[in-house]
């Protein structure tokens, strides 16, 4: 089956920034302290290499399954700290959840980082971010999964131009098995997606300013986020 169904591209809804929908979201945006990584992505615009803001996909964000083989050890690691007490470390998030219950929380013990290891560089997800990239990609870094709690919202910003080129967030679980929308701003439009939980957004996390302008409405949240770079720039 395509792996970039009709049924996937259904899930993308395309907000025009001059309709009602876009001007509120602009406004939400534009009413916060903008984040440190929007100045650092505009230097780049005219002071970094190109190659980082170029569009590697006519969209710049697509909607895929978590792989079979994956999904169930993601789900253990959240069901474990979760129900089971274990100890989670607190993280902030680099200051970009905003929460009236708490920030966000990463809840990988150290027995269970192996795993997060083999996924993040598991030829399954590699190779869905290649395919959405047109080129060779590289594991860089990985964070989650992280749990976040009722009225969290995600303020604007964009990933770091040097490894999180592009981005993957997988909805792991949560208290009501309830999407909560994440936005994607484009020149002229925003990307609404609500993923379902098992499915995973890839994205171009430099180029697109993302945010969840929505508050949690949940007890809990649950997703993990892997970061990836051009291996090189030669297509595949």
């Amino acid at each position: 089956m395509d792996r970039w169904s009709a049924a996937h591209l259904n899930m993308i809804e395309t907000i025009d920034k001059a309709s009602s929908a876009g001007r509120a979201l602009a406004d939400w945006a534009s009413a916060l302290p903008p984040h440190d990584s929007l100045a650092r992505v505009e230097r780049l615009t005219t002071a970094g290499p190109e190659s980082m803001l170029v569009p590697y996909h006519s969209l710049g964000v697509c909607v895929a399954e978590i792989p079979d083989r994956l999904y169930p050890g993601l789900l253990e690691i959240v069901h474990a700290a979760t129900w089971g007490g274990v100890p989670r470390i607190p993280d902030g998030g680099g200051g970009l959840v905003q929460s009236v219950a708490g920030l966000g929380a990463s809840c990988v013990s150290p027995g269970q980082a192996a795993f997060m290891n083999t996924a993040h560089a598991s030829q399954e997800i590699v190779s869905l971010v290649q395919a959405f990239a047109g080129v060779e990609v590289e594991p860089t870094e990985w964070y989650g999964p992280r749990i976040y709690h009722r009225g969290a919202r995600l303020l604007r910003h964009c990933d770091r131009a040097r490894s999180h080129v592009f981005g993957v967030t997988a909805y792991i679980e949560s208290s009501d098995h309830q999407p909560w929308p994440i936005y994607f701003e484009r020149d002229r439009d925003f990307l609404r997606i609500s993923l379902r939980i098992g499915q995973m957004a890839i994205y171009e996390g430099v180029r697109l300013p993302h945010f969840r302008p929505t508050a949690l409405d949940a007890r809990f949240f649950a997703a993990a986020f892997l970061h990836y770079r051009p291996a090189h720039e030669n297509p595949i």
